[in-house]
């Protein structure tokens, strides 16, 4: 009565796309982490501490910035990547971020 699914076999990711993965996995990280230093900064009231905050909310956003300059990097480096880039960011409402 029911069929045996045979569901399509999937090409292996490329290192380019590993790469990407790895990178993308990363800054979803530092982006929590983010979150959770600006909500921990609200309860601050020691200037020490504040100076602290700030300075690791810099940091973090300096890697974030590195990280993305590294998937430009990948994308612009692969044609097909470039490809597929361009035709998820140019759908309306599709940022950058969501094409990487």
């Amino acid at each position: 009565m029911a069929t045996t699914l045979q569901p399509p076999v999937r090409p292996a990711s490329t290192p380019q796309q590993a790469k990407l993965a790895e990178l993308i996995s990363a800054r979803d990280g530092l982006i929590r982490d983010k979150i959770a230093l600006q909500n921990q900064a609200k309860n601050l009231t020691l200037p020490l501490l504040k100076r602290q905050h700030k300075r690791r909310l810099d940091q973090i956003e300096r890697h974030i910035e590195q990280i993305d300059v590294e998937v430009a990097t990948i994308i612009a480096a692969d044609p097909e990547l470039a490809r597929w880039h361009e035709i998820i960011s140019s759908i309306a409402g599709v940022g950058t971020r969501t094409a990487d």
